[in-house]
């Protein structure tokens, strides 16, 4: 990151959160004389789910915000967020907007790792003839006697392409992306 802020390039933040619809301070004042009471905040109702970047450099960034309503139940509000919802979001919000050349750091979400399709690697529950048969498909060669974990060793060894990154490359040499993938920004508040 030094090496970065050295450089001059913009640093853009990014994260989501989630705000219930009566949240609230752990005190409220009301009433005529002004008294404060202690209303303790339910955690209950509509979740909203906040998705936004900023920088030190401009603060909270102007069109990058995606807002919408929980759809589940669910006590995370990760199961609300999703790849799709993601990188709509970062292919139709953050790319465009960005006016400087920049970095951008996110977390570790699942979502925010999404693999460039095709590129996913096997996992360890994949079957030796499984992991055989890709290594195959993409031309890398391998000892035919290996054991599953050598097999599975030297595909985990092939660089890792991600679509975050790849979109952010494709915006940067002014590539347009045709995405197949269903809009849904119907359901979402940009």
């Amino acid at each position: 990151m030094r090496e970065f802020r050295e450089a001059g390039l913009h640093i853009v933040y990014l994260d989501e959160t989630w705000v219930n619809a009566h949240h609230g301070r752990n005190y409220q004042c009301y009433g005529q004389d002004n008294n404060c009471y202690m209303i303790p905040p339910s955690g209950k109702g509509q979740r909203l789910i906040i998705l936004h970047a900023g920088s030190s450099k401009h603060g909270f960034l102007n069109n990058y915000k995606l807002l919408f309503r929980s759809k589940t139940n669910s006590a995370d509000y990760h199961d609300d967020m999703c790849g799709a919802v993601f990188m709509e979001w970062f292919k139709t919000q953050l790319i465009p907007s960005l006016t400087e050349k920049s970095v951008i750091v996110l977390d570790n979400a699942s979502y925010h790792n999404l693999r460039v399709p095709g590129t996913e690697s096997p996992t360890s529950s994949w079957k030796k003839c499984d992991i055989a048969n890709w290594l195959t498909k993409i031309n890398i060669t391998y000892p035919k006697k290996c054991l599953k974990q050598e097999l599975y060793t030297i595909a985990n060894r092939l660089p890792i392409e991600y679509l975050t990154d790849k979109t952010a490359k494709e915006n940067d040499s002014d590539t347009d992306s045709d995405s197949e993938s269903e809009s849904i920004s119907d359901d979402y508040y940009w």
